[in-house]
């Protein structure tokens, strides 16, 4: 099972369900549908937690809003899903980096179809975070520490 700590509760995925067990109120349950591989909450601007995306392994990419688990928007990107995500905020707006395979790619969290770039890595990518503007891409044993910047053009 992945879960998510936010300020606000917990959300658990598993499998194709999600629970959303708030620090307060009543806790509630949304069925997928989808095998989920994995997921990245979404940060606001003034750090707390304002949603979450989704990723399953039939290729949809699901944005709900939190705590209310309301969907976004969402779109199915066929032939792949993530193996690590995540969302970060350049002037002003949310992207989502994820990675696949020997790749990451980056979308626009406002439109999750266009990809705006793509890195291949000799390795696969085994795990993606982020270290202020520096995205950390773990391959194995070996680390490489990419600058923000570098991956999305200035709009």
């Amino acid at each position: 099972m992945l879960s998510c700590a936010t300020p606000h509760g917990i959300i658990e995925f598993e499998h194709g369900i999600i629970n959303w067990r708030p620090e307060r109120g009543p806790s509630h349950r949304v069925e997928l549908g989808e095998t989920i591989v994995t997921a990245c909450l979404i940060p606001s601007p003034q750090d707390s937690i304002q949603g979450v995306v989704i990723f399953s392994k039939q290729g949809l990419i699901i944005h709900l809003s939190i705590p209310s688990l309301v969907p976004i928007s969402s779109t199915r990107i066929g032939g792949w899903f993530p193996e690590s995500a995540q969302i970060v905020y350049f002037h002003g707006i949310p992207y989502v980096i994820s990675s696949h395979g020997k790749s990451i790619e980056t979308r626009c969290l406002d439109d999750l179809k266009g990809i705006i770039s793509t890195l291949e890595f000799q390795n696969k990518v085994d795990l993606l975070y982020l270290d202020g503007n520096t995205l950390i891409v773990i391959q194995g044993m070996n680390t490489a520490e990419i600058q923000i910047q570098d991956i999305i053009p200035l709009p």
